[in-house]
């Protein structure tokens, strides 16, 4: 039975996208898929540039929005092309959004959820670690920079002071965004999705991207939440 897919590839920055670095890694194992099952076909595919800390996806959001419209699965190459919380995931499973990891083809949802936990964990092993490389290199008098090879892979001061701006510009959107959704909830529009409609139509624009998704609102919620 053939199976129609929606492709979605993620890469992390702007570089690696116009050097195709990455992408067409993505692209050729998601081709050697379809190779592999000659009934299924790709409809469409979206690219995203964006950190896979962040969960603030667009792109993402339109490839969800078409693979629903048309009946389709999303695809990826790599789990953590999508992310590498669970929680990510797990809200991505309770929308109902059907996706296929090509290094994990066969698994279930749980076997998928434990498979984020555990990139969860690697990630945050190897903050761990460059953070301790960078002390370790700091204390040796060693000069920091993207010209010396041995840490060239490793968050720089100004890199790490825009992850922080951007993080602030987030939670404050978050907490101006929060009197209307609960506004909107006051006014019996429960549910994620209603409430992004409801804001769309209104003509209110998000912090990034075209417009308002059940995500969106699901992030905005926690960040007012949590602050």
């Amino acid at each position: 039975m053939s199976r129609p897919f929606v492709a979605y590839y993620r890469v992390s920055t702007d570089k690696q996208e116009r050097s195709g670095l990455g992408l067409e890694a993505q692209q050729a194992a998601v081709a050697a898929y379809l190779d592999k099952h000659p009934d299924d076909v790709l409809i469409e595919e979206f690219t995203e540039t964006e950190s896979g800390a962040n969960d603030e996806r667009p792109i993402l959001e339109e490839a969800i929005d078409t693979a629903k419209k048309r009946k389709a699965e999303i695809i990826v190459a790599k789990l953590d092309r999508l992310s590498r919380d669970v929680g990510f995931i797990a809200n991505l499973q309770k929308r109902d959004v059907k996706f296929l990891a090509c290094d994990y083809p066969d698994q279930d949802g749980l076997v998928v959820q434990l498979v984020s936990v555990v990139h969860g964990w690697e990630r945050e092993q190897i903050g761990e670690r460059t953070a301790a490389a960078l002390k370790a290199a700091k204390a040796r008098g060693t000069k920091l920079g993207t010209h010396n090879p041995k840490i060239a892979l490793a968050a720089s001061h100004g890199r790490l002071k825009s992850e922080l701006v951007r993080v602030k510009k987030a939670d404050l959107f978050a907490q101006q965004m929060h009197p209307f959704i609960v506004g909107l909830k006051a006014g019996g529009i429960t549910t994620l999705a209603g409430i992004a409609d409801a804001l769309n139509e209104r003509g209110v624009k998000p912090r990034r991207g075209r417009k308002f998704y059940a995500m969106t609102i699901a992030n905005i919620l926690k960040r007012s939440e949590a602050s």
